[in-house]
């Protein structure tokens, strides 16, 4: 089991910031994801004391974790995952979600959705998480979001870069995420998916705020192509041997 600590992730912004509620789940702090959040911020900063208002930087905000860029969503997926939703677009499901979960994190211990599952109890240095995602009607809010059960028995979470908590939509402790209010403002988290058995140990789960498809691409130099050896090019190889036959039969001639 996990303490609930709200103050390790709500008193320093570049934490509450760039965690959300997959990290929470997973009740896991990246410095790494820090330091982007901080050097963002950093570089919003200098150009506000430069005048430079205009820069497109001032409207990027801190990324969070994301299911399956731990290990990386193929270019496809991860296009059709960050397009603008529409009414015929890509929505996350039940579906799709655990199947990302299972990539990043193997070792975590998929107990299914029902209510006996709730009641099974986790091996040792183990806890138990959840995850519920949005109607598939509600296309324009589409999303995911993680619970998990602390020491005491009751669960909280972490909504998106707000800070954590133990209560649900209505403002009550909760004591199981199934039977929780998650009809929030913005987003009602209808589909119940799974109850997780998460590791303990930090060093066993992954997870990234860049899809790795797509940031070791970024990070590849294109060589710059030859040209084809085709019609019209000649080669030196070519134009040597050339040159060595023309004279040969220049000698023979005089001979």
């Amino acid at each position: 089991m996990v303490k609930y600590e709200p103050s390790k992730w709500n008193d320093n912004p570049n934490i509450t910031q760039s965690h959300n509620c997959y990290s929470y789940f997973l009740n896991k702090i990246s410095p790494v994801e820090e330091f982007r959040c901080k050097s963002l911020k950093d570089s919003q900063n200098q150009l506000i004391e430069n005048g430079d208002i205009n820069n497109k930087l001032h409207n990027a905000s801190c990324n969070t974790p994301q299911p399956g860029y731990a290990k990386g969503l193929s270019e496809r997926v991860y296009k059709q995952t960050r397009k603008k939703r529409t009414a015929t677009g890509f929505r996350y499901k039940c579906s799709n979600v655990l199947p990302r979960i299972r990539k990043d994190n193997p070792d975590i211990k998929f107990l299914g959705n029902s209510r006996e599952a709730f009641y099974q109890k986790c091996p040792e240095n183990y806890f138990k998480g959840a995850v519920a995602t949005t109607s598939p009607e509600s296309w324009k809010h589409s999303d995911y979001h993680f619970y998990r059960q602390d020491d005491n028995g009751l669960w909280s979470h972490k909504d998106g870069k707000n800070p954590a908590k133990n209560v649900d939509a209505k403002g009550n402790v909760i004591v199981d995420p199934y039977l929780a209010d998650r009809n929030y403002k913005r987003n009602k988290y209808t589909e119940f998916c799974s109850y997780f058995c998460v590791p303990n140990d930090t060093e066993r789960l992954q997870m990234s705020s860049l899809n790795k498809v797509q940031s070791s691409r970024k990070g590849v130099q294109t060589r710059k192509k030859r040209k084809p050896k085709g019609k019209g090019v000649k080669s030196k190889s070519k134009s040597k041997s050339k040159s060595k036959s023309k004279s040969k039969s220049k000698t023979q001639r005089k001979k």
